[in-house]
C-alpha cells in the first residue's frame, strides 16, 4: 500500500471499523485469523500484534467491540452502535409508509440507512411490502421546496410560491386565479402522513397552512419575514390537534358528552391533557378546542351513538344539519 506508515496505518484503522460495522453484530464475530486476512487482503500489514492494538485505539475511542470466547474459539465483533436494528425497523417502516416520500426517494434513503448496519441485520430490512403498494407523492421536486422553504426560514426571508390542487377531472390545477402566494413561512411539519407549511400570508393576521407536495415554483425573496406575533412554536401542536386532516374552520370550544368506551378514542384524537369530566357511571364529557369543519363532523359522526355535541348551540345544530343533508343523499 502506497503512502507514509503513518497514513497507512491510519487507513488501516479506518478499514478495521468498516469491516467492524459490516462484517459484526451482537450475533456475528470474526476470528483474529479472519480479521487479519481481511485487512491483509486490502493490502495493509495486518500482524496480530497490530491489529489488536488497533482494535484496543477503536475501544478507547467508544466503539463496543468485545472478544466472545466461546469454548476454544474467540471472536471480535462489534454489539452495539448508534442505531440499533429495532430503531433501523422503525424508521424504513416509517420511511415506507409514508405518503410524502416517493417509492424511488424511500428506497434510496433506505439503503442508505441499510449501511448503518451490518450485514446481516440489513438482509432482514429487506420487505418489499412497506414500499410497495402505497398510494405515495410522486413529486420529486417536493424535496426542492422543503430546501428552499427551510432556507427562506433560516434566513427570516418571505418567500412566494405557486399552489396547485386535484380538479374534478384529477388533474393538478393551480390556486389563486394563477397568481403566486406571497406569505412568510414559520414552521414545517408533519401531519397525517403529510408535510406541511405553516405561513402567514401577506395581507392576513393569521397562520395557514400548505401542503408541500402542492407547492411548485418557490422563490425567495429579499423582504423580512412578517407575523411572528401570530406563531408560537410551543403550540404547534395544538394547532394540528385542532384541525382534522388539517381541514381549516372557525376555532370553537365544544363541548363532547361520550360514553366511557370512548376515552381511548378521545385522548388519542385531543391529547394526553385532555380533561375527562365523569358525568354518570356510563358517561364522561370534555371541552376542546376544534377547528369546526365537515371533517370534525365526519369524526363525531363515525363514532355514532357513543358521543352527542353538547355546545354551543350553533355547532349542534350544524352537526344536525351534516348529518341531514348525508342522509338525503340515501333517500
Amino acid at each position: 500500500m502506497a503512502g507514509s506508515a503513518g497514513t497507512s496505518n491510519k487507513l488501516r484503522i479506518l478499514h478495521l471499523l468498516d469491516m467492524f460495522m459490516k462484517k459484526t453484530d451482537i450475533d456475528h464475530g470474526m476470528r483474529m485469523e479472519e480479521i487479519c486476512a481481511y485487512i491483509q487482503g486490502l493490502g495493509y500489514k495486518a500482524e496480530r500484534k497490530i491489529i489488536g492494538e488497533d482494535i484496543e485505539s477503536l475501544k478507547d475511542m467508544g466503539y463496543d467491540i468485545i472478544n466472545d470466547k466461546v469454548g476454544k474459539y474467540s471472536s471480535y465483533k462489534l454489539v452495539s452502535r448508534d442505531f440499533e436494528f429495532t430503531d433501523m425497523k422503525i424508521l424504513v417502516d416509517a420511511i415506507g409508509a409514508s405518503r410524502f416520500i416517493t417509492e424511488k426517494k424511500s428506497k434510496e434513503i433506505i439503503g442508505k440507512l441499510k449501511k448503518l448496519l451490518s450485514e446481516y441485520d440489513a438482509k432482514n430490512l429487506d420487505r418489499p411490502v412497506y414500499v410497495a403498494n402505497r398510494v405515495k407523492n410522486e413529486n420529486e421536486a417536493s424535496y426542492i421546496v422543503v430546501d428552499e422553504i427551510q432556507r427562506a426560514m433560516r434566513e427570516n426571508k418571505k418567500i412566494t410560491f405557486k399552489y396547485y390542487r386535484w380538479n374534478e377531472k384529477g388533474n393538478l390545477e393551480i390556486t389563486n386565479d394563477g397568481k403566486p402566494y406571497r406569505v412568510s413561512p414559520w414552521a414545517l411539519f408533519w401531519d397525517n402522513e403529510q408535510y406541511y407549511l405553516v405561513a402567514v400570508k401577506d395581507g392576513e393576521e393569521k397562520l395557514k397552512h400548505f401542503r408541500v407536495d402542492k407547492i411548485k415554483a418557490v422563490n425567495i425573496l429579499e423582504e423580512e419575514r412578517e407575523g411572528k406575533t401570530f406563531f408560537d412554536e410551543k403550540e404547534l401542536t395544538g394547532y394540528t390537534i385542532k384541525r382534522f386532516k388539517m381541514y381549516d374552520g372557525e376555532i370553537r370550544s365544544v363541548e363532547l358528552l361520550c360514553e366511557n368506551s370512548l376515552s381511548n378514542v378521545i385522548v388519542d384524537q385531543f391529547g394526553k391533557g385532555t380533561r375527562l369530566i365523569p358525568i354518570d357511571e356510563g358517561h364522561f364529557k370534555t371541552i376542546v378546542d376544534v377547528a369546526v369543519s365537515p371533517m370534525f363532523y365526519g369524526f363525531v359522526f363515525g363514532l355514532g351513538t357513543g358521543i352527542v355535541i353538547n355546545g354551543p348551540e350553533e355547532v349542534k345544530q350544524k352537526m344536525k344539519n351534516f348529518i341531514k343533508e348525508v342522509l338525503e343523499k340515501y333517500q
